[in-house]
């Protein structure tokens, strides 16, 4: 309507001047005209009437002037943090603040550092109502843990498993782990007497390995756009949600591998079943370098999977060891240091990009080749002895005399099946997990 055009310009008279009922006509102004530009000039001086009110008025000025609150806004907050206000002054620009600040949080924030305690605690109150503030605590307070408690395998499992005749079935928890396979833990690799020696991945020696290279070492940039660390200090104290470092993550998970002490592993623990169920020594296994991470898999539930690429999650051929590269010349060395003794020929294969960002290694991604196998190791054979021969094998024990350290049959029969240098990497089978 024309008479509602000239209200405004009529209002803006008395604003501009300072004097008579400027509180009143900047009401009307917040009603009839709340996005003009003007705002910005008069902005202080209504916020200044505003804190000098009655507080009794309080509620009716509040409402008044609701729909220019976003202009208001940082002139409250400054008028809260002013040390030459009266206490009466800064209250109320913070009652204003808490009531006009509806999108975020930044200005009740801000009004933290200046507030007298009954004023913080009506700040922490009305922060804590907040829908986002509200989803944010309850995600903070989410463990960021790997659940640790142990599980049993379903038994429909454990009954196909005793079936096949071959070993009593070892009944081991990888509830903790993303993916949760035996690979990205333990694996086995043949020594020169024919004998099987236990490789297990461990998060101490890790540790101590990354400890020792100190923390402004620098990292390949594998993990820089991976994880978004360049030196070993930044990697060991990355947490998730600010809650569980890699250090101490890792030493929870060292301890669910060994227990307390690795030379002497309590019961329950992953060496220890092992040694336990397959009479294992320990000189018949071999500790290699593993950081783990912890990663939200699901929402609110945690798991952990390797944050290095997992050098127990490798392929073995014969004599050949498939291995992730690792992109840490420090835990390479280590590894193959640990497995001089067996004669292998290690082969490192770079499958960051492939398989190890999507929570797998080489022996997750890679099959191969073989002919079906039809005998069954029912007894543990004498030392010397083939404990995988072929069906027809002329050297089987009780058919032939078998002492050679690598049998020919076997041999010739792998590297007929892979086709080329006895191994060979498919990628995208994911039968080896």
């Amino acid at each position: 309507l024309p008479h509602q055009r000239r209200i405004p310009e009529g209002l803006w008279e008395v604003v501009d001047s300072r004097n008579g009922p400027v509180l009143q006509a900047a009401a009307g102004l917040a009603l009839y005209d709340p996005h003009n530009l003007r705002w910005d000039s008069c902005r202080h001086d209504v916020a200044d009437r505003l804190v000098k009110v009655p507080t009794t008025h309080f509620p009716v000025w509040m409402s008044m002037f609701e729909p220019v609150r976003e202009v208001l806004l940082p002139v409250l907050t400054e008028i809260h943090a002013d040390s030459k206000r009266s206490p009466a002054e800064k209250q109320l620009a913070l009652e204003f603040i808490i009531q006009y600040e509806k999108s975020d949080c930044r200005f009740l924030v801000q009004a933290i550092e200046t507030a007298n305690p009954d004023g913080l605690q009506a700040i922490v109150s009305e922060i804590r109502n907040r829908e986002p503030v509200a989803l944010l605590e309850r995600r903070l307070s989410v463990s960021a843990e790997p659940n640790w408690n142990d599980g049993n395998a379903p038994r429909t499992f454990q009954t196909f498993f005793k079936r096949q005749g071959m070993q009593e079935p070892i009944n081991l928890c990888t509830d903790w782990l993303i993916v949760g396979h035996v690979d990205e833990l333990v694996t086995f690799v043949p020594r020169k007497n024919g004998e099987l020696t236990m490789l297990i991945a461990s998060p101490k020696k890790a540790l101590e390995i990354l400890k020792g290279l100190g923390p402004a070492q620098e990292l390949d940039s594998k993990y820089r756009d991976s994880y978004g660390v360049s030196t070993v200090g930044e990697l060991l104290d990355l947490k998730y949600l600010g809650t569980v470092s890699i250090s101490a993550l890792n030493q929870e998970v060292d301890e669910k591998l060994f227990g307390l002490d690795h030379a002497n592993p309590s019961a329950g623990s992953v060496k220890k079943t092992f040694m336990d169920a397959l009479s294992l020594k320990s000189e018949d296994i071999i500790e290699v370098p593993i950081l783990f991470q912890n990663y939200e898999y699901a929402s609110g539930k945690f798991a952990a999977v390797a944050l290095t690429p997992s050098l127990v999650n490798l392929y073995c051929l014969e004599r050949d060891l498939i291995v992730p590269k690792q992109f840490l010349t420090s835990f390479e060395t280590e590894f193959m240091q640990a497995v001089a003794d067996l004669n292998l020929k290690v082969h490192w294969v770079d499958d960051w990009d492939l398989y190890h960002t999507g929570f797998g290694e080489i022996h997750c991604g890679s099959n191969s080749r073989r002919d079906v196998f039809n005998g069954r190791n029912e007894k543990r054979l004498e030392a010397g002895h083939c404990r995988n021969y072929l069906p027809n094998c002329d050297r089987r024990p009780g058919v032939g005399d078998c002492a050679t350290d690598v049998c020919p049959n076997i041999r010739r029969t792998v590297l007929e099946s892979a086709g080329r240098d006895g191994f060979e990497i498919f990628p995208g089978l994911n039968l080896g997990g």
